[in-house]
């Protein structure tokens, strides 16, 4: 069983079904793990493009803002939170925002697709929902029936930064997590 871990990469879990059905699991369900600190989850997508973190500065960080670009995938993200502002992921146009209003509302979960280019050789993220725990969810980019579906739902816990890859698109996202002492 999976106690207490700091940093999650995808690339190093050895039983990935056991950590899949911990971040499931409902708040209700005893199989969520008691965790202190940030942690990190993936990222999810493909190798291509730069590394990029968004990383929280302290533990009362929140996001209070996402700027996102798309066409066929998405092509650029911006990150905001109560003491910074991200560089801009991507190349693309900054077209859309979502706003969250913290601190009785924020972000909880993310879910999406990924797919990969005509070659075949490139992973994108193509689509991306953010949800709250005012049970809102945000969705940008198209969805396919061909992409891959990813989700980082996280049970009492608080998105507090991003990591992924970037090139002139989305590559990869993930995730940083805090607990969440309000949260049901």
């Amino acid at each position: 069983m999976l106690e207490r871990f700091d940093s999650v990469d995808q690339s190093e879990i050895e039983d990935y079904d056991e950590l899949s059905s911990l971040l499931h699991a409902s708040s209700d369900d005893d199989l969520m793990p008691e965790f202190e600190g940030t942690i990190k989850l993936g990222p999810w997508g493909g190798k291509g493009g730069n590394s990029m973190e968004f990383e929280p500065d302290t533990n009362i960080t929140s996001i209070t803002a996402i700027d996102i670009g798309y066409g066929e995938v998405l092509n650029a993200l911006q990150f905001t939170s109560t003491d910074k502002k991200s560089e801009k992921w991507g190349t693309g146009d900054l077209t859309q925002t979502v706003r969250f209003n913290g601190p009785d509302e924020y972000l909880n979960l993310i879910s999406g697709t990924t797919t990969k280019n005509n070659d075949k050789k490139k992973i994108f993220v193509e689509s991306i929902t953010f949800y709250t725990n005012k049970g809102k969810q945000y969705t940008y980019g198209p969805t396919t029936k061909t992409g891959d579906a990813f989700s980082i739902p996280m049970a009492n816990a608080e998105v507090v930064g991003f990591s992924g890859r970037a090139g002139d698109q989305i590559n990869a996202i993930g995730i940083y997590v805090i607990p969440h002492e309000s949260c049901p």
